[in-house]
């Protein structure tokens, strides 16, 4: 079991003064506060556990922490308005549950960079949408997949693909392997939508015809002047590549299954789609 020691705060706090931790001033009241707050578990586990009405004593023995620890860090909690009493019963405010949430995104976002941390510093983030960049943490369940060659095309993604009922698209390479597969694989979508940028449009008109008119006639395609992101988001995964040193990697893809990422890998296709044109024909 994890044991708990709770250091009173009050004489910094109050003074207003500055304070160093780890060899950071500390020059606000608001950064001393805040850094009191994400630097003690029990505090975050009590706001945690309080976030239905409860007496002190629940607590204690929840947490298996003695009285008075308890007491303490509650009256913090309720100075910062994180915890309020009604009728003898604490709870957590409207904004300690904010604050939960923020805090969960850090710890997510901490889980990401842990396992994938060495993909996303080698690839290129930066013209992700912001909100998109700020909520990354939601790929934290993601799996990232190398492959022996750029062409080679994944069975466990032709799979997925085959049982997905509906498909959303961003192309900014050629690979007409899978353009071949997409007639067999919208058989029982309601939606197949996909985005090419000039540059695969155009190649597409002169090499590839055929496959092309066969493609718009399952599907809607649409036209964009360039993407920094290649990706195939469904109902059932979201399969996105990245751009490294200027250039579209198409060896390492990152693979995730989750709610989130696929609603991150829709919110992606929907940035895309706001700022292209429908291909009606060629």
């Amino acid at each position: 079991k994890n044991s708990y020691s709770y250091t009173s705060h009050r004489n910094v706090v109050s003074s207003g003064k500055s304070a160093s931790k780890g060899g950071i001033v500390i020059t606000s009241e608001s950064e001393i506060k805040s850094r009191m707050l994400v630097s003690t578990p029990l505090k975050l586990r009590i706001m945690e556990y309080r976030e239905k009405p409860g007496k002190i004593a629940d607590i204690v023995k929840s947490l298996n922490v003695p009285r008075d620890t308890i007491k303490s860090h509650i009256r913090y909690l309720s100075s910062l308005n994180l915890i309020t009493k009604e009728n003898n019963l604490y709870r957590t405010t409207d904004i300690g549950k904010v604050i939960i949430n923020k805090l969960k995104e850090i710890e997510d976002l901490i889980e990401l960079i842990e396992k994938h941390g060495e993909f996303l510093v080698s690839h290129d983030l930066s013209s992700l949408p912001e909100d998109l960049l700020r909520n990354i943490h939601l790929l934290k369940d993601c799996k990232v997949y190398t492959k022996d060659n750029p062409f080679q095309i994944r069975l466990d993604w032709a799979e997925v693909a085959k049982k997905s009922k509906w498909a959303k698209v961003v192309k900014p390479i050629l690979h007409p392997e899978v353009l071949r597969m997409y007639p067999s694989l919208a058989k029982g979508k309601k939606e197949i939508k996909v985005i090419l940028t000039r540059d695969v449009f155009e190649k597409l008109k002169t090499l590839y015809p055929d496959v092309l008119k066969k493609c718009m006639e399952v599907g809607e395609f649409y036209l964009c002047e360039k993407a920094t992101e290649g990706f195939w988001v469904s109902d059932r995964q979201l399969t996105l590549y990245l751009f490294r040193n200027g250039v579209l990697d198409p060896l390492n893809v990152l693979i995730c299954n989750s709610k989130d990422g696929i609603e991150w890998g829709l919110r992606l296709f929907d940035f895309y789609f706001k700022n292209s044109v429908k291909i009606d024909k060629f």
